[in-house]
């Protein structure tokens, strides 16, 4: 099987280009913020979506503002990123029982908060406190 590239022609519509219908999304972090924004768009392009929060209680009613807006299917889920098997089994869970076995984008946008001033004054510190969160579960 080969796959042709598309070659654009004067008068082509881009914005199929960019259409995610059929495609699903898990977003973490996506109770609001940036990462509510990014689940937003991406239902916007329609893809069902799943939020994922830590502590939001908002989260739930963002999902439900999100669905009914763009007519895609979007919930949100409790999920402690900072626990890989916790992660594992909600991927697991979810991809099967709310996005019909298919996962098509994973956005990693969850944070930790450093208090203890301005993370640019860090160092190595705050190099070891945030790199591990980032990268602790996606090896």
């Amino acid at each position: 099987m080969s796959v042709q590239a598309y070659t654009p022609r004067d008068g082509d519509p881009v914005l199929p280009l960019f259409s995610l219908k059929g495609k699903t999304a898990i977003v973490t972090g996506a109770s609001a913020g940036i990462g509510y924004a990014v689940a937003d768009c991406f239902a916007e392009a329609g893809a069902d979506v799943i939020i994922w929060y830590n502590s939001n209680p908002r989260a739930h009613e963002a999902a439900e503002e999100i669905a009914k807006r763009w007519g895609v299917k979007c919930k949100a889920f409790k999920v402690d990123v900072t626990n890989q098997q916790a992660v594992e089994n909600a991927v697991k869970e979810q991809v099967e029982g709310e996005l019909g076995g298919r996962l098509d984008i994973f956005v990693a946008n969850a944070g930790i908060p450093w208090t203890k001033g301005a993370i640019l004054d860090a160092g190595q510190e705050g190099v070891r406190y945030s790199l591990p969160f980032s990268a602790r579960w996606l090896s």
